[in-house]
């Protein structure tokens, strides 16, 4: 009643709002620091391994050979790939490869094995040649450029044989959105909108920009992401 206890409500302000989400953004990097270093102590390489292969049998892909130049390009941080274990798997997984990581400069990464190279560089701006890459693992769509750009610049850097995989979180597709079978999947979604490093792209719009450039596409979902694979580069006059 009028007698009772009066009632405030209370809202963040401006400067407030921007706070909360440093914070919020510091406690989600806090346990995927944790995560990090979990992967990196992780014993079970021959899984990892095995599972790499099975994807390349998926997508009809042939496996590395002696002197294939294999390039995964990054964004600042994924947790959904194990990162950066995944660099150390393909390098464990094709020894006979070299395996060169574009990642974004600042990001510290320690090159012990002899096959790996970590580059600085970004996912739409690579530092290497025109066809380059025998292999070109794309890890998801950064947000500060278009699906068309960095598809560009993949099939640059790509030879006429070369192959192309993609590899983005399915929380970040049109197809998956607004439903969220799993809290794993609600929070890999709130990772990235933190973030703010990668877009949500449509699958089908993706497959239609790769048929563009390539001529056999092939796409699924493993763990978490949706796959795609594209080889056979289209002569454009």
């Amino acid at each position: 009643g009028r007698n009772g206890p009066r009632r405030r409500l209370y809202s963040l302000s401006k400067k407030g709002e921007e706070e909360f989400r440093v914070l919020l953004k510091e406690s989600v990097e806090l346990v995927m620091d944790a995560f990090v270093h979990a992967n990196l102590g992780a014993q079970d390489l021959p899984d990892h391994s095995n599972a790499v292969r099975a994807l390349f049998a998926y997508g009809g892909i042939p496996p590395p050979t002696n002197g294939s130049k294999f390039v995964i390009t990054v964004p600042p941080f994924d947790p959904l790939i194990c990162y950066p274990i995944a660099f150390y798997v393909l390098s464990e997984t094709f020894p006979e490869a070299s395996v060169f990581v574009i990642k974004p400069p600042g990001a510290k990464l320690q090159e012990d094995r002899s096959n790996l190279t970590f580059l600085d560089g970004w996912r739409h701006d690579m530092p290497l040649k025109d066809g380059f890459a025998d292999y070109l693992m794309l890890e998801g769509f950064p947000e500060n450029a278009s699906e068309e750009d960095v598809i560009s610049e993949c099939n640059r850097v790509l030879k006429d044989a070369g192959h192309l995989i993609i590899r983005h979180p399915a929380v970040m597709t049109d197809e998956k959105k607004p439903k969220f079978s799993t809290l794993g999947e609600f929070a890999s979604r709130l990772f990235y909108d933190i973030s703010e490093q990668d877009r949500t792209i449509s699958v089908e719009r993706v497959k239609q920009l790769l048929s563009r450039h390539y001529k056999k596409l092939n796409n699924i979902e493993s763990h978490g992401n949706a796959v795609l694979f594209a080889s056979g580069k289209k002569r454009v006059d």
